[in-house]
């Protein structure tokens, strides 16, 4: 909710280790639904801001995870109007190889799919301008 996210968010950045490891917990349990609501979304950013490399690699691993469904995380995340945000966060945070491994993931997903929505290319332009 609106005032939630500010509460999860000092927690985040301001809480204890076992705190902050309670939280990535829970949000790592369902990225998707996380990562595509309004006031969620802004916690999903704030975690990639202030969590460790071994936590970032972590949650990277389980958004790279291929598809149980039709689409992954990363794609449903990427096409989300605030899930895409987070993936631009995530980009942002992660160390080079971890990078390079999820654009390359997020290229494959866009050029199998043909045509990219309007988030998707917000953040195709993102990685052309900054990482390529």
């Amino acid at each position: 909710d609106a005032s939630g996210n500010y509460v999860s968010q000092s927690i985040i950045m301001h809480g204890k280790t076992i705190h902050k490891k309670q939280v990535i917990s829970l949000l790592k349990k369902d990225m998707v639904k996380y990562s595509t609501q309004k006031y969620a979304s802004n916690v999903m950013e704030c975690l990639f801001k202030y969590c460790s490399n071994s936590q970032r690699k972590e949650i990277v691993k389980e958004i790279l995870k291929p598809a149980k469904s039709n689409s992954s995380i990363l794609d449903k995340m990427l096409k989300d109007k605030y899930g895409n945000y987070v993936i631009q966060k995530i980009l942002e945070k992660l160390d080079k190889s971890d990078r390079e491994a999820m654009i390359s993931k997020i290229l494959e997903i866009t050029k199998s799919t043909k045509q990219a929505n309007s988030s998707a290319k917000h953040v195709l332009k993102i990685i052309k301008d900054r990482y390529m």
